[in-house]
């Protein structure tokens, strides 16, 4: 294995000039090195950053093997090959994304990325980029084992779903009390209160609570109290009694099926930011969820076109060390969408709704699982075909997929809910933006969810100033990709 050793005097480079390159840039400079450039495919549009120019890397000049170049963007497996094949050797990126799915010497390469954004100096030695001839980005991450015709893995809360008079209902959505509840067991006793009301007014709770419901409010609440202490024990010593003991699910036209015996189960991982967790389901239902005939054509769809960052972890075994900048835990959009569903009892099975801006198709899928009528556009052509795909691999070939072009704005179909979550931003105040909420006014019959850039309050202002939608409700704050947004719904009824 070739080493090179890092001096303050090398070229230093950065790839990618979004966000995460100017973090990186003011890390660097904090540590006292000098940063010669930005590289960037995108370099005729960005050009300068922070007063550094931005090449794009085949135009780069001096000589690549004498340059150090540090990958800040979210698919830098895909980017290190492609600078490898321009005669860059000193590549260093970061390994979380992966969640250590890569191989050695590149795993240590990434922990000097990581190092570097705490402060961290260059280790003595690096090891010369090595092509990743050992990637497992796109393995199956979700199997654990298989028993008797079962197998156990982990499964996406996103796809937890039950059923009630033949709709679908998400567990986010049906059980929004329920999962309320489990929150306010946080330790504050002010929560006590909090949780003692909702045991009092939801049957669903008191399903929950099995045999003890003749109890009073506060034995209730003491009751559930203990049965978490229970599975805190359990979870103090990893993951191991939860995968031993895994919910059972089983697999109905791209969705799982919940049984109800699971809910406190459930529920605690929830409450506690998990958003994948240990389920048992039949093996002929898992090869289904693999669906190994479409999932050759996504995975080399994904390695061939350099895909960047999803904005969600996706709902497929093989892509979940896919990078993704948002929702990987905690308080998901979803959840937040759903908390606002189940609240003001808006019926999505049958609603016609469109998503706007649809990127990978997260959003449309989850929406097409609760029974929606979905149609999906978007923008750019390669993401458009990956979302395709995924659809197609996650059995959900219902939704009307298009890839977005000017006349299909102008089409006459309606809509009870149009989603547009962060899109609008980039066009604020230009023809291209008032074309674009022109038209999702005159498509939309009911609602718009729509999440803001940085700017809500402006972006608020310009949705008025351009449709006829008449008021709006705030769901949440939100963050992501370095900045501060908003949820909320905008209506016309």
């Amino acid at each position: 294995m070739k080493e090179f050793q890092v001096k303050k005097s090398d070229i230093l480079l950065l790839y990618g000039g979004a966000y995460a390159g100017k973090e990186l840039l003011y890390c660097m400079q904090a540590l006292g090195y000098k940063v010669s450039a930005f590289l960037d495919k995108r370099a005729q549009i960005i050009q300068e950053i922070e007063g550094i120019k931005v090449y794009e890397p085949e135009e780069y000049k001096g000589n690549p093997k004498e340059a150090l170049v540090i990958i800040t963007t979210g698919n830098p497996i895909s980017v290190a090959n492609y600078l490898y094949s321009l005669h860059f050797e000193k590549i260093i990126y970061r390994t979380d994304l992966f969640n250590g799915k890569l191989s050695d010497p590149n795993f240590q390469i990434g922990k000097t990325y990581e190092g570097l954004l705490n402060g961290q100096t260059f280790p003595s030695h690096l090891p010369l980029y090595v092509p990743e001839i050992m990637d497992k980005r796109f393995t199956d991450g979700a199997f654990l084992f298989e028993e008797q015709e079962k197998v156990t893995a982990f499964v996406p809360t996103d796809l937890l779903f039950d059923e009630e008079q033949g709709e679908w209902k998400h567990i986010y959505v049906k059980y929004r009390d329920v999962f309320n509840y489990f929150k306010a067991f946080d330790g504050n006793i002010s929560n006590v209160v909090e949780a003692i009301q909702l045991c009092a007014k939801d049957t669903e709770i008191e399903k929950l609570l099995g045999s003890s419901y003749m109890l009073s409010e506060e034995e209730r609440y003491l009751y559930t109290q203990d049965q978490l202490n229970r599975f805190h024990r359990k979870l103090y010593n990893g993951m191991e009694w939860f995968i031993q003991n895994p919910i059972s699910l089983t697999l109905i036209r791209g969705k799982f099926l919940i049984e109800k015996k699971d809910l406190f189960q459930i529920f605690f991982l929830l409450s506690k930011g998990f958003v994948r967790i240990p389920a048992l389901l039949p093996k002929a239902h898992y090869h289904d969820w693999i669906n190994e005939k479409i999932l050759h054509k996504a995975v080399a769809y994904a390695k061939t076109h350099d895909l960047p960052t999803s904005y969600t972890l996706l709902e497929h075994p093989n892509f979940y060390h896919f990078p993704a900048a948002r929702d990987v835990f905690g308080n998901t959009r979803i959840i937040r969408i759903c908390e606002y569903l189940g609240k003001n009892n808006l019926k999505i099975s049958g609603s016609k709704i469109i998503d706007i801006g649809s990127y990978y198709g997260f959003f449309s899928r989850f929406f097409a699982r609760m029974d929606a009528i979905v149609s999906s556009v978007e923008f750019h052509r390669e993401a458009y075909e990956m979302g395709v795909l995924f659809n197609e691999l996650l059995h959900l070939e219902s939704i009307e997929a298009l890839c977005m072009d000017g006349q299909y704005l102008q089409r006459k179909k309606e809509f009870d809910l149009a989603l547009m979550l962060t899109v609008l931003y980039w066009h604020m105040d230009t023809p291209l933006g008032i074309k674009l909420i022109k038209a999702v006014d005159h498509m939309t019959k009911k609602f718009l969810l729509w999440e803001s850039g940085d700017e809500p309050e402006r972006e608020k202002h310009f949705i008025f100033s351009h449709s006829s939608f008449h008021t709006y409700e705030k769901i949440c704050e939100t963050v992501g990709t370095g900045k501060l947004r908003e949820l909320g719904i905008f209506t016309k009824q």
